[in-house]
């Protein structure tokens, strides 16, 4: 069951930042060309923070599942910060950031934390469920 959810969310988080590096890279042309981010490296980052963010809250929950909801919050601040790390020189720059590569860092935050969200509110439903039934 486990392998099933895990799976899942990596084929929805692929199939989803694909469409959204590919619909990026189609608006591109409509804004100058003007990118200082490599979209696909955007792309995997959020991607791959998504999946791992998943596993983590997916493999922690049996063994501290009222626990869950701060160390998903604790993960994304995490993710944060690593973004900020790894982008350093493409966010603080001395123009700023043009207009395109604003949306498209916050259309990738955006579907992460939506992709996230939905996956751990479907964990914590059922896990809820289960609770509730062992202790009827």
């Amino acid at each position: 069951m486990m392998i099933k959810k895990i799976l899942a969310l990596v084929i929805v988080s692929l199939v989803l930042f694909g469409g959204l590096y590919f619909s990026l890279n189609a608006m591109l042309p409509y804004f100058d060309n003007a990118s200082n981010l490599n979209l696909i490296v955007l792309a995997s980052y959020f991607a791959g923070a998504t999946i791992l963010i998943g596993v983590i809250v997916q493999l922690a929950l049996p063994y501290v599942p009222d626990k869950i909801g701060v160390m998903f919050l604790a993960l994304v601040f995490v993710k944060l910060g690593v973004f900020l790390m790894i982008f350093n020189q493409e966010v603080f720059t001395e123009e700023g950031l043009v207009k395109f590569d604003k949306i498209a860092i916050f259309s990738n935050l955006f579907l992460s934390l939506l992709l996230q969200g939905i996956f751990v509110a479907k964990l914590l439903k059922i896990n809820n469920a289960k609770f509730e039934e062992k202790s009827k």
